[in-house]
């Protein structure tokens, strides 16, 4: 059996979005890899799964020294399916909780297919942000003072980036060779955390 997922980041416009297939028997933390690598994400921050109607109900990793949320229920123990199901299509993937990179994750359909891997990605639209700009309304900041030349922001955005002067950001950049190319390496890594 195989799952066809759509993960959307919210509000970002045009939407930066990936279609992935993955095993519904994998767990959460394996999800979560998979999000980081074909999105584009560093996986440096932490990370939360949730339902809209059940948002304190958390599904990510447990931290015994650092943060603790009694909520959180281990990314570990908890099998895709039996929190995403026909009856539960739909749920929200939460990366950083400073800049707080909302996802919504939908089931657009179930089939009978396998697939060896964990996961795959067989489609997308759009660059993932940087880590650490400020969430999307850092993330646009960001956009027009480095695509912007005459912006009073475009010098410290594109050093803070490390691009050469008068570099554009390719807010259209996506290409799923190296989204997939990212996912395995995540996936494959067992020093990942």
């Amino acid at each position: 059996m195989t799952y066809q997922l759509k993960i959307s980041l919210e509000d970002s416009n045009p939407l930066i979005w990936r279609r992935v297939l993955i095993r519904p028997k994998i767990n959460f933390l394996d999800l979560h890899l998979i999000i980081q690598g074909t999105m584009g994400w560093d996986n440096s921050h932490m990370f939360a799964f949730f339902h809209p109607t059940a948002p304190r109900t958390r599904i990510g990793l447990i931290y015994e020294d650092d943060y603790i949320d009694e909520g959180m229920i281990d990314a570990n123990e908890v099998k895709v399916f039996q929190e995403l199901s026909e009856h539960k299509p739909a749920m929200f993937y939460e990366y950083d909780f400073g800049d707080s990179w909302l996802h919504r994750i939908e089931l657009e359909k179930i089939t009978e297919d396998m697939i060896l891997p964990k996961g795959i990605c067989i489609d997308g639209a759009n660059a993932c942000p940087p880590e650490d700009c400020g969430g999307i309304p850092g993330y646009y900041t960001m956009i027009e003072g480095i695509n912007n030349p005459h912006s009073e922001q475009d010098h410290h955005w594109t050093e803070w980036m490390g691009m050469s002067e008068g570099e554009k950001w390719d807010t259209a950049l996506f290409n799923v060779e190296t989204a997939n190319s990212n996912l395995q390496s995540y996936l494959n890594d067992p020093y990942y955390f």
